[in-house]
Protein backbone atom coordinates (compact mmCIF):
# COMPACT_ATOMS: atom_id res chain seq x y z
CA UNK A 1 0.00 0.00 0.00
CA UNK A 2 1.58 3.26 -1.18
CA UNK A 3 0.60 6.21 1.05
CA UNK A 4 1.77 8.82 -1.47
CA UNK A 5 -0.21 7.10 -4.23
CA UNK A 6 -3.33 7.20 -2.03
CA UNK A 7 -2.90 10.95 -1.44
CA UNK A 8 -2.21 11.55 -5.12
CA UNK A 9 -5.21 9.49 -6.17
CA UNK A 10 -7.39 11.33 -3.66
CA UNK A 11 -6.26 14.67 -5.08
CA UNK A 12 -7.05 13.55 -8.64
CA UNK A 13 -10.50 12.25 -7.70
CA UNK A 14 -11.22 15.36 -5.64
CA UNK A 15 -10.14 17.62 -8.49
CA UNK A 16 -12.06 15.73 -11.17
CA UNK A 17 -15.28 15.57 -9.15
CA UNK A 18 -14.81 18.77 -7.18
CA UNK A 19 -18.22 20.23 -8.07
CA UNK A 20 -20.04 17.12 -6.84
CA UNK A 21 -18.04 16.71 -3.62
CA UNK A 22 -18.15 20.44 -2.91
CA UNK A 23 -21.91 20.35 -3.47
CA UNK A 24 -22.30 17.61 -0.86
CA UNK A 25 -20.22 19.63 1.60
CA UNK A 26 -22.22 22.79 0.94
CA UNK A 27 -25.52 20.97 1.40
CA UNK A 28 -24.38 19.92 4.87
CA UNK A 29 -22.36 22.85 6.11
CA UNK A 30 -24.15 25.94 4.84
CA UNK A 31 -27.04 25.28 7.28
CA UNK A 32 -24.57 24.10 9.96
CA UNK A 33 -22.46 27.24 9.63
CA UNK A 34 -25.55 29.47 9.75
CA UNK A 35 -26.77 27.74 12.92
CA UNK A 36 -23.32 28.12 14.50
CA UNK A 37 -23.24 31.80 13.54
CA UNK A 38 -26.59 32.45 15.24
CA UNK A 39 -25.58 30.44 18.32
CA UNK A 40 -22.29 32.35 18.60
CA UNK A 41 -24.26 35.43 19.70
CA UNK A 42 -25.85 33.45 22.57
CA UNK A 43 -22.70 33.40 24.69
CA UNK A 44 -20.81 30.40 26.03
CA UNK A 45 -23.85 28.09 25.96
CA UNK A 46 -24.43 28.94 22.31
CA UNK A 47 -20.82 28.23 21.45
CA UNK A 48 -20.97 24.83 23.18
CA UNK A 49 -24.18 23.89 21.38
CA UNK A 50 -22.63 25.13 18.17
CA UNK A 51 -19.72 22.72 18.60
CA UNK A 52 -22.19 19.85 18.99
CA UNK A 53 -23.93 20.93 15.79
CA UNK A 54 -20.57 21.01 14.00
CA UNK A 55 -19.75 17.54 15.35
CA UNK A 56 -22.97 16.09 13.92
CA UNK A 57 -22.42 17.97 10.66
CA UNK A 58 -18.90 16.58 10.32
CA UNK A 59 -20.20 13.02 10.77
CA UNK A 60 -22.91 13.55 8.15
CA UNK A 61 -20.35 15.05 5.79
CA UNK A 62 -17.97 12.13 6.34
CA UNK A 63 -20.74 9.64 5.66
CA UNK A 64 -21.82 11.50 2.53
CA UNK A 65 -18.29 11.72 1.11
CA UNK A 66 -17.65 8.04 1.88
CA UNK A 67 -20.79 7.13 -0.06
CA UNK A 68 -19.77 9.47 -2.87
CA UNK A 69 -16.33 7.88 -3.19
CA UNK A 70 -17.97 4.47 -3.43
CA UNK A 71 -20.23 5.87 -6.16
CA UNK A 72 -17.26 7.36 -8.03
CA UNK A 73 -15.23 4.17 -8.11
CA UNK A 74 -16.49 3.50 -11.64
CA UNK A 75 -15.43 7.00 -12.72
CA UNK A 76 -18.87 8.56 -12.98
CA UNK A 77 -21.50 10.15 -10.74
CA UNK A 78 -24.55 7.91 -10.36
CA UNK A 79 -26.09 9.36 -7.18
CA UNK A 80 -27.24 12.97 -6.91
CA UNK A 81 -26.26 15.05 -3.89
CA UNK A 82 -29.69 14.54 -2.34
CA UNK A 83 -29.62 10.77 -2.98
CA UNK A 84 -26.12 10.54 -1.50
CA UNK A 85 -27.05 12.28 1.74
CA UNK A 86 -30.42 10.57 2.12
CA UNK A 87 -28.75 7.18 1.67
CA UNK A 88 -26.55 7.74 4.74
CA UNK A 89 -29.13 9.37 7.01
CA UNK A 90 -30.08 6.07 8.64
CA UNK A 91 -26.44 5.47 9.60
CA UNK A 92 -26.09 8.74 11.52
CA UNK A 93 -26.98 7.31 14.94
CA UNK A 94 -24.47 4.40 14.73
CA UNK A 95 -21.89 6.92 13.53
CA UNK A 96 -22.57 9.18 16.52
CA UNK A 97 -22.18 6.29 18.97
CA UNK A 98 -19.01 5.06 17.26
CA UNK A 99 -17.52 8.56 17.08
CA UNK A 100 -18.10 9.18 20.79
CA UNK A 101 -16.57 5.82 21.74
CA UNK A 102 -13.59 6.31 19.43
CA UNK A 103 -13.09 9.88 20.64
CA UNK A 104 -13.09 8.90 24.31
CA UNK A 105 -10.80 5.91 23.79
CA UNK A 106 -8.31 7.79 21.61
CA UNK A 107 -8.29 10.76 24.00
CA UNK A 108 -7.47 8.50 26.95
CA UNK A 109 -4.73 6.82 24.92
CA UNK A 110 -3.20 10.14 23.90
CA UNK A 111 -3.38 11.67 27.37
CA UNK A 112 -1.93 8.68 29.21
CA UNK A 113 0.61 7.25 26.82
CA UNK A 114 0.38 9.07 23.43
CA UNK A 115 1.58 6.07 21.41
CA UNK A 116 -1.50 3.89 22.18
CA UNK A 117 -3.65 6.84 21.09
CA UNK A 118 -1.83 7.04 17.76
CA UNK A 119 -2.19 3.28 17.32
CA UNK A 120 -5.94 3.55 17.93
CA UNK A 121 -6.28 6.43 15.46
CA UNK A 122 -4.55 4.29 12.84
CA UNK A 123 -6.39 1.02 13.40
CA UNK A 124 -9.79 2.71 13.68
CA UNK A 125 -9.41 4.67 10.45
CA UNK A 126 -11.93 2.47 8.64
CA UNK A 127 -14.71 2.66 11.25
CA UNK A 128 -16.82 5.22 9.34
CA UNK A 129 -16.62 3.43 5.95
CA UNK A 130 -17.42 0.13 7.68
CA UNK A 131 -20.58 1.60 9.21
CA UNK A 132 -21.70 3.47 6.07
CA UNK A 133 -20.85 0.91 3.40
CA UNK A 134 -21.01 -2.42 5.22
CA UNK A 135 -23.80 -1.68 7.73
CA UNK A 136 -21.55 -2.57 10.65
CA UNK A 137 -22.66 -1.53 14.13
CA UNK A 138 -20.69 0.93 16.30
CA UNK A 139 -18.79 -1.88 18.06
CA UNK A 140 -18.45 -4.39 15.23
CA UNK A 141 -17.02 -1.59 13.07
CA UNK A 142 -14.07 -1.45 15.48
CA UNK A 143 -13.06 -5.06 14.89
CA UNK A 144 -13.78 -4.72 11.18
CA UNK A 145 -11.52 -1.67 10.90
CA UNK A 146 -8.82 -3.35 12.98
CA UNK A 147 -8.80 -6.43 10.74
CA UNK A 148 -8.57 -4.32 7.59
CA UNK A 149 -5.69 -2.17 8.82
CA UNK A 150 -3.78 -5.09 10.32
CA UNK A 151 -0.63 -5.67 8.28
CA UNK A 152 -0.76 -2.18 6.73
CA UNK A 153 -0.64 0.03 9.82
CA UNK A 154 2.36 2.14 8.79
CA UNK A 155 1.01 3.11 5.34
CA UNK A 156 -2.38 3.92 6.88
CA UNK A 157 -0.69 5.98 9.60
CA UNK A 158 1.24 7.97 6.98
CA UNK A 159 -1.97 8.65 5.02
CA UNK A 160 -3.55 10.02 8.21
CA UNK A 161 -0.48 12.11 9.07
CA UNK A 162 -0.18 13.55 5.57
CA UNK A 163 -3.85 14.54 5.42
CA UNK A 164 -3.72 16.13 8.88
CA UNK A 165 -0.60 18.09 7.93
CA UNK A 166 -2.32 19.37 4.79
CA UNK A 167 -5.43 20.31 6.79
CA UNK A 168 -3.31 22.04 9.47
CA UNK A 169 -1.38 24.15 6.97
CA UNK A 170 -4.50 25.07 5.01
CA UNK A 171 -6.41 25.85 8.21
CA UNK A 172 -3.55 28.03 9.47
CA UNK A 173 -3.60 30.03 6.24
CA UNK A 174 -7.38 30.46 6.47
CA UNK A 175 -6.98 31.65 10.07
CA UNK A 176 -4.43 34.27 9.07
CA UNK A 177 -6.65 35.56 6.29
CA UNK A 178 -9.65 35.82 8.63
CA UNK A 179 -7.78 37.30 11.62
CA UNK A 180 -8.86 40.93 10.96
CA UNK A 181 -12.57 39.92 10.95
CA UNK A 182 -14.76 39.92 14.09
CA UNK A 183 -14.79 36.54 15.88
CA UNK A 184 -18.39 35.33 15.21
CA UNK A 185 -18.13 36.13 11.49
CA UNK A 186 -14.62 34.67 11.28
CA UNK A 187 -15.84 31.49 12.98
CA UNK A 188 -18.73 31.26 10.50
CA UNK A 189 -16.43 31.63 7.48
CA UNK A 190 -13.78 29.31 8.95
CA UNK A 191 -16.38 26.61 9.67
CA UNK A 192 -17.72 26.89 6.14
CA UNK A 193 -14.32 26.91 4.40
CA UNK A 194 -12.76 24.16 6.52
CA UNK A 195 -15.67 21.77 6.14
CA UNK A 196 -16.53 22.41 2.50
CA UNK A 197 -13.07 22.72 0.95
CA UNK A 198 -10.59 21.01 3.25
CA UNK A 199 -12.31 18.23 5.21
CA UNK A 200 -13.84 16.48 2.16
CA UNK A 201 -10.37 15.92 0.71
CA UNK A 202 -9.23 14.19 3.91
CA UNK A 203 -12.31 11.94 3.89
CA UNK A 204 -11.70 11.10 0.22
CA UNK A 205 -8.13 10.06 1.08
CA UNK A 206 -9.18 7.93 4.06
CA UNK A 207 -11.98 6.29 2.07
CA UNK A 208 -9.64 5.48 -0.79
CA UNK A 209 -7.26 3.95 1.75
CA UNK A 210 -10.19 1.84 3.01
CA UNK A 211 -10.98 0.58 -0.49
CA UNK A 212 -7.30 -0.09 -1.15
CA UNK A 213 -7.14 -2.18 2.04
CA UNK A 214 -10.12 -4.21 0.88
CA UNK A 215 -8.41 -4.75 -2.48
CA UNK A 216 -5.21 -5.90 -0.75
CA UNK A 217 -7.25 -8.27 1.44
CA UNK A 218 -8.76 -9.79 -1.72
CA UNK A 219 -12.29 -8.55 -1.01
CA UNK A 220 -12.58 -6.28 -4.04
CA UNK A 221 -11.31 -6.20 -7.59
CA UNK A 222 -8.84 -3.49 -8.48
CA UNK A 223 -10.53 -0.13 -9.07
CA UNK A 224 -10.27 1.97 -12.19
CA UNK A 225 -7.00 3.95 -12.50
CA UNK A 226 -8.81 7.11 -11.34
CA UNK A 227 -9.37 5.75 -7.87
CA UNK A 228 -6.69 3.06 -7.60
Amino acid sequence: MDSIAIIGGAFELYKRHFAHLFGIALAVFVPVALIVLVLAFAGVAGIVIGQIVIFVGVLLLQAGVVRAVEDLRDGRVDLSIGETLSSVGARLLPLLVAAILVGITVAIGLILFIIPGLILITFLMAVVPSIVLEDEGPLSAWSRSWSLVKGYAWPVFFVIVLTFLLLFVAGFIVGLILSPISEPIARFISTLVTNTLLAPFAVVAWTMAYFRLRELKGELAEASPEVA
